[in-house]
């Protein structure tokens, strides 16, 4: 049996595994899902002991598993799975926020959030989705700092999010295509940011669709 520090050591080094794999998803998806699963579904497994142990802890590191989780069942199109992985994620992570109160947590709600949106998108659930989005960009909004260009990369990018659910929304199709023109002010003024795939994906698509470019 092993002691709670063991435990411990055990939960985050497979952990790290299975986020080396997600990690290179853009090179290679398949063999990320591949590989990356079978050592997630042993993090679960491993987490549930580690919580009787740490509580607290085992819940964090079960908020991490589960957004990792639903990133790589979205990355199939398991919309509907991947959406529990992520309320799961999203409801834990929330918790965290206000219990550490620190911007560590505060990222990773907003990280969840944008992933949450995304998928409830795909499901049609726009006011859930706007829920989200809004939250991560009021999350982001609060960590922009000029010294962390990615917190930037991570503000437009939930705006991109935003935007991207409004113009589903008859009444709030205007407000989404400002959003998604002033994301794509962004990108183009930021030519070496990581997120330009969605711009070109994304928010080119939708505004050339709408006559914006």
């Amino acid at each position: 049996m092993f002691d709670e520090n063991e435990q411990h050591n055990l939960l985050y080094n497979v952990i790290v595994l299975a986020c080396f794999y997600i990690d290179r998803f853009d090179q290679n998806p398949q063999l990320c899902v591949k590989k990356a699963s079978p050592f997630l579904e042993m993090a679960f497994s491993l987490c549930n002991q580690y919580k009787k142990q740490a509580p607290i802890e085992g819940l964090v590191y079960g908020s991490m598993i589960n957004h990792n989780y639903g990133f790589l069942l979205a990355s199939v199109g398991k919309w509907s799975e991947a959406v529990d992985y992520y309320k799961r994620a999203y409801e834990g992570r929330d918790f965290f926020c206000d219990y550490f109160r620190n911007d560590e947590t505060k990222n990773e709600l907003a990280e969840t959030a944008v992933n949450y949106s995304d998928c409830l998108l795909f499901l049609n659930r726009y006011d859930e989705a706007i829920e989200c989005a809004k939250k991560a960009m009021e999350l982001y909004r609060h960590l922009l700092q000029p010294e962390y260009e990615h917190i930037y990369m991570n503000f437009y990018k939930a705006q991109q999010m935003l935007g991207s659910i409004y113009v589903h929304v008859p009444d709030k199709k205007a407000e989404g295509l400002n959003m998604l023109s002033n994301y794509r002010q962004w990108a183009q003024a930021h030519p070496d940011n990581s997120y330009q795939a969605i711009f070109k994906n994304i928010s080119y698509k939708i505004l050339k669709a709408n006559g914006q470019l």
